[in-house]
Order: structure tokens, then C-alpha cells, then sequence
């Protein structure tokens, strides 16, 4: 049946490093990268743990606290004034917590310390007070498990109440095709009776990407169906039609990412196979795009991103060593410097101003403050 959600389509609003890791590199977010999350984090040395603080230079700049988050691939950047990393001594992320409304924690488990097999999303019990509080996908706890190639295999999720994670309510199992991206679905809705002692499924559903490749073998399109084929539909007027009615149409996929069947993406790349270009096309007709650039060592170096009226709505520059350098929002522009080196080379406070929104000078808005600790 459909529900009424929010699609894959990017809208404006907050921009953050995740959607930009999630466009660049389509469901591969799912995927443990081969590097280590000390390289992926432009770490240097044997980090052990890692803190960030985020923390206003002047009082109005609590509000844009959700704009400055530097955690690279944070999947929910901006939630909190501050976050840690734990690694083992691979260089692999074991834990990640931050703070917010509601405390989350996130825990990855590795078979030989490298691969990893589970990841565990826990959220600590809070009152709702009010329709400004409640945030459901956030506040979800889950677990995902992977197979060799580092593919989401299994998803669930769980009421965020049951920490201990032993009944879940919805339940997706991934198969991928032999260019490691995701083809079918299978989505189990379960319910629970008498106090959540009595399980009762509701319905297996199925769904599935349609995907298309270039003679490389690199990703043009990829687009969500039902596990018939089947896209949503629309009548001879432009509307939806009726027939949509009773039908299974929305799912998630191994990136935890809503989709509606329809939604597609388009891919292009340069001659050294980096996307340049991603297109979001919904199952409602609505269309916006990003655009990327690289340095000489293919790391990002300009990220724009566009709204389904062709706006240019905000812009993102990082250096070569990955890290952001500026963002551009309808605010005002932001800049970041990174200073105080430790023995490592690892900054240690990076100083944001801002510029534009009613601020005529240049001067520090917003700085966040770094505390590591080392392997022996």
C-alpha cells in the first residue's frame, strides 16, 4: 500500500555530507570501503579515538550548528554539538556516538578486525513532548549485516524501546548482481501481539533496482520497481491513478534510503570513472541534479547542488586532503580554516566564518575543537 513519505528526490534544505557521499557514490555507501576509516577520515597516526565539539564563536550561530558537521561521512551530521569515534588498532570505526535530543549509538562489529559483518544503531528511551520532538527515522534503532564483498545483506529495524534488539518490525534481506549493486528485495512487516510476546507477520513484499551499465560496466541508471516490475502509475490526465491503490510501492534499500518504485537515478562520470553528474528522478515527476569535480588525485573538489526548479541552492569546495574548505547556502557562505596541527599532523581546531545573511565582515562564527587519543 502507499504511504505518504518523503522521497529520494533532494530537496532544499540542509545539505550534508552523507547525501553527498550517498550521490557520489550510489548504494557503495553500503559497502565497507577497502581503505581504512583512518584514511577515509584523512586520520594520520594510529587513532584510537576521536572527539569533536562543535561550538558557537557568537550566540546566533546555534542555529546553523546543523550546517557545520566535518564527520565526513556522518549519517546524520549536524544532530549534535559533539560526537566520538572509536577504532581498533586496523583502523577501523568500532563505535560512533553523538549527542542530541536523543543520544545515539552506533557499533560495528568486524570478523580478522577488517571486515565488517554487522553494524547496530541504538537510541537511548525519551519522552515525545511534541510534534517539533518527534523525529521516527531518526529515533529507529536498527541492525544491518553484510556479506564478504562488504553488501548490505540484512536490514532491520526495531521499536526504540528494544535495545536489546530482539524483535524486529520490518525485516529486508538484499541480493546484488555481479557488479555488486543491489537488484532484488525482499521486505518482511512483522506485528506483535499480547505485550510483543506473539509475533504475527503482516506481509512478505518484494522489490528490486532495474539497473543499466556503459561498456565499462559503471552504473547509468538505477531505478526502484515493485518485485513485479512495476513503477508507480498514472492515468490519462497526469494524475495518479487508482490503480496505484492496494499496492505495495514503497520500500527501503541496502543505503536505508526511502524509495518510492519509480524513483530513479541517472549517473555520468569522467574518463577516470568519478561521477560528474547524478540525476534524481522521482516516481512523482520530479527532477533535480548534483554536479561534482575532482582534483588530480580524485578527491572531491566542488560539489553543486541544484533543485527541481534548477536552482542552484548550494555549493560545497574541499582541499585535496578531502576536507571541506566552503559552503555556500542561502544563509551566507561559510569558510573553514584548520589550524593547530598536533605531533601528528592532525588539526586540532578548525575555525569557521561566515560571511553574507546580514554579516558584513569576515570574522569566526562558528569553531570546532578536536581531542584525540593514540595507540602506544
Amino acid at each position: 500500500m502507499m504511504r505518504n513519505r518523503h522521497y529520494f528526490i533532494l530537496l532544499i534544505g540542509v545539505i550534508s555530507t552523507a547525501v553527498l557521499a550517498a550521490a557520489c557514490n550510489g548504494q557503495s555507501v553500503s559497502k565497507k570501503p577497502v581503505k581504512s576509516d583512518w584514511k577515509l577520515y584523512g586520520l594520520k597516526g594510529k587513532v584510537k579515538r576521536l572527539k569533536e565539539e562543535y561550538r558557537p564563536a557568537q550566540y546566533d550561530a546555534i542555529e546553523d550548528t546543523i550546517y557545520m558537521s566535518l564527520a565526513t561521512l556522518d549519517p546524520d551530521p549536524g544532530t549534535g554539538r559533539a560526537f566520538t569515534m572509536k577504532f581498533n588498532n586496523k583502523g577501523f570505526k568500532t563505535k560512533y556516538s553523538y549527542e542530541d535530543i536523543k543520544p545515539m549509538q552506533e557499533h560495528y562489529i568486524y570478523a580478522n578486525d577488517t571486515l565488517l559483518i554487522e553494524y547496530r544503531k541504538y537510541s537511548s528511551i525519551y519522552v515525545d513532548v511534541g510534534p517539533a520532538m518527534s523525529r521516527p527515522d531518526t529515533l529507529r534503532v536498527l541492525t544491518q549485516r553484510y556479506n564478504q564483498q562488504g553488501n548490505v545483506v540484512y536490514l532491520a529495524y526495531y521499536d526504540p524501546n528494544d535495545l536489546i534488539m530482539t524483535k524486529p518490525n520490518d525485516v529486508y534481506t538484499f541480493e546484488y548482481d555481479q557488479h555488486g549493486n543491489c537488484e532484488d528485495i525482499h521486505a518482511k512487516f512483522i506485528f506483535y501481539k499480547n505485550d510483543r510476546e506473539t509475533v504475527e507477520v503482516i506481509d512478505e513484499v518484494d522489490f528490486g533496482f532495474k539497473n543499466t551499465y556503459n561498456d565499462h560496466n559503471l552504473l547509468l541508471s538505477q531505478q526502484f520497481t515493485a518485485g513485479d516490475g512495476s513503477i508507480l502509475e498514472y492515468d490519462a490526465n497526469g494524475e495518479i491513478a487508482d490503480s496505484n491503490e492496494g499496492k505495495y510501492l514503497e520500500g527501503k534499500g541496502p543505503d536505508n534510503t526511502d524509495y518510492l518504485a519509480g524513483d530513479k537515478q541517472v549517473f555520468e562520470y569522467d574518463s577516470r570513472g568519478n561521477k560528474t553528474k547524478v540525476t534524481q528522478i522521482s516516481a512523482r515527476k520530479l527532477q533535480s541534479h548534483n554536479t561534482y569535480t575532482y582534483h588530480n588525485n580524485n578527491e572531491l573538489a566542488t560539489a553543486k547542488y541544484y533543485d527541481i526548479n534548477g536552482r542552484l541552492f548550494a555549493e560545497e569546495k574541499y582541499n585535496e586532503l578531502g576536507q571541506r574548505v566552503y559552503l555556500k547556502l542561502s544563509s551566507g557562505v561559510y569558510t573553514y580554516t584548520y589550524i593547530e596541527p598536533d605531533e601528528y599532523g592532525n588539526w586540532i581546531r578548525c575555525e569557521i566564518r561566515k560571511t553574507g545573511g546580514g554579516y558584513t565582515q569576515d570574522r569566526v562564527y562558528f569553531y570546532i575543537k578536536r581531542e584525540i587519543e593514540y595507540y602506544d
